[in-house]
């Protein structure tokens, strides 16, 4: 079942020269954009348009517009600026999504990370080991030596 619906596509192309249907709609897209966000979420449960998040969504849609205006125009030019800005857009919002600038949420519900909490969110830089480990004597990331020690 695809993630995102042909309106969400013909949004990003509104002049209204190119019509899109359920049939332009890529897979191979979809799951480019899953893969870039696989590391950071787990999106083995975003299977359709009601469990994908809203801006992962409308990355897809972006990026399906793109391919769909260089489908329309590749035998007039190489260069097409719209689609250009397009993909360039889309890559960035997967990078900010990766980095943890953007929060992804389904309606109302913020989208945990892989890591358990919400991208974005943190409260400062995350360590590892963590203070516990590096006390623990039985710790394979326990403490080595301290300043001022001497061998």
């Amino acid at each position: 079942m695809a993630r995102i619906q042909a309106t969400e596509v013909q949004a990003w192309l509104s002049d209204g020269r190119i019509v899109v249907d359920d049939s332009d709609l890529s897979e191979q897209i979809e799951e480019y954009v899953l893969s870039r966000v696989e590391g950071t979420y787990t999106t083995s449960t975003w299977v359709d348009k009601d469990t994908t998040p809203d801006l992962v969504r409308q990355v897809i849609a972006a990026l399906t517009a793109a391919l769909i205006l260089r489908k329309a125009y590749s035998d007039q030019d190489d260069q097409i600026p719209y689609a250009d800005k397009l993909e360039a857009m889309g890559e960035a919002r997967l990078s900010q999504i990766n980095e943890g600038k953007l929060v992804l949420t389904i309606g109302d519900v913020v989208v945990t990370s892989a890591q358990g909490d919400a991208a974005g969110t943190a409260a400062g830089p995350v360590f590892y080991p963590t203070e516990t480990e590096r006390l623990d004597s039985e710790s394979p990331h326990r403490i080595a030596f301290e300043m001022g020690q001497e061998f």
